[in-house]
């Protein structure tokens, strides 16, 4: 190899490497602009994409799904009660609130508080993620109409005091297949 093909050889890996430092400096300054990117630095592309609602209205579903059937099972049984997980997430300047749910799937859907209690409405504090879980706070699909097996979607229409009706479709998750091994 000769001293010129040296010299090709430094100048290709230098302006390798400033492409590369140059092109990460923008995916940055992309995302800290970006209002999808919420403050733990997730967004549609790092959370589950189960089910996404987003819309301008300014309350995000990011995530979301209904719990998969109890272990062993392909479906859940008519009658049982199915709780909704994911992350809400309010991007508007003022707070809201969840004040009803509905599905065509349930014989009626209550809001839980982290304490499993009832409760006339979820807070949705500006700018606040709200983790949905069976831990509370949550949707609660109560006396499902029919078997929901495992990939299912669920229509679920969230209700809230600033937003309005906010339709979106949930999956039932499928269980892991690593998970039922154990």
């Amino acid at each position: 190899m000769g001293p010129g093909q040296v010299e090709v050889m430094r100048t290709s890996r230098r302006s390798t490497g400033v492409v590369l430092v140059f092109s990460a400096a923008l995916l940055l300054a992309a995302c800290a602009g970006d209002p999808a990117v919420d403050a733990e630095g997730e967004s549609a592309a790092t959370t589950p994409d189960v089910a996404e609602y987003d819309d301008d209205r300014g309350v995000l579903l990011r995530g979301g799904y209904l719990a998969e059937p109890p272990a062993g099972a392909r479906a859940w049984p008519e009658g049982s009660d199915v709780a909704l997980q994911g992350r809400l997430l309010n991007e508007a300047a003022t707070d809201d609130a969840i004040l009803s749910a509905s599905s065509p799937v349930a014989a009626s859907v209550v809001l839980l508080d982290a304490d499993g209690q009832v409760v006339e409405a979820l807070p949705l504090p500006a700018g606040q993620p709200v983790d949905l879980s069976p831990a509370g706070p949550t949707v609660l699909l109560r006396g499902i109409t029919g078997p929901l097996t495992e990939g299912a979607s669920v229509r679920l229409d969230l209700v809230t005091r600033e937003s309005g009706t906010l339709p979106t479709s949930v999956q039932v998750l499928i269980e892991d297949p690593a998970v039922a091994l154990r």
